[in-house]
């Protein structure tokens, strides 16, 4: 009589997480380099994420929006500079420090993030216009757990 392995269900089965960040990786890279030359932003990466984090936060001194962005002060003074000559963002100085300036995001600020998000999703939606129903319903289910992994870590 023949032996038969028994192979457990799929679903018992120890996932590989190596495997899977690698392939989540490239997966949301491919995304994310597709979304930004969909975008055409007519602006740098470095300058994108500043606006966005000047959105986030309201208003930010160069300081601190080059400790959020990670960079040195200089650069990011470069790069404060290149979006208020642009007319995206205005630094106003503090009212009791003079030497602090407020960097805020201008309406045309605003109006460029809109813009360049709206191409983004643009393209995200024609994408998932190319999947199935069943496939889209998938995606939806992955979201929350997307989501979760996305989040700043404590």
């Amino acid at each position: 009589m023949p032996t038969t392995t028994v192979v457990p269900p799929r679903e018992t089965l120890e996932p590989d997480v190596a495997a899977t960040a690698g392939r989540v990786r490239l997966a949301v890279s491919r995304i994310n380099r597709r979304m930004r030359r969909k975008a055409e932003a007519g602006i740098s990466l470095s300058q994108l994420s500043a606006l966005v984090a000047i959105e986030r936060a309201g208003r930010l001194t160069v300081g601190e929006l080059a400790a959020a962005e990670q960079v040195k002060p200089p650069s990011m003074t470069k790069i404060a500079a290149s979006l208020e000559e642009a007319g995206l963002v205005r630094r106003e100085p503090d009212e009791t420090d003079r030497r602090i300036g407020w960097l805020w995001l201008t309406s045309d600020g605003a109006r460029k993030l809109a813009s360049i998000r709206g191409r983004k999703n643009a393209y995200l939606a024609k994408r998932l216009k190319a999947l199935s129903p069943a496939e889209i319903r998938l995606v939806e289910r992955a979201l929350p757990v997307l989501e979760r992994l996305a989040e700043e870590p404590d």
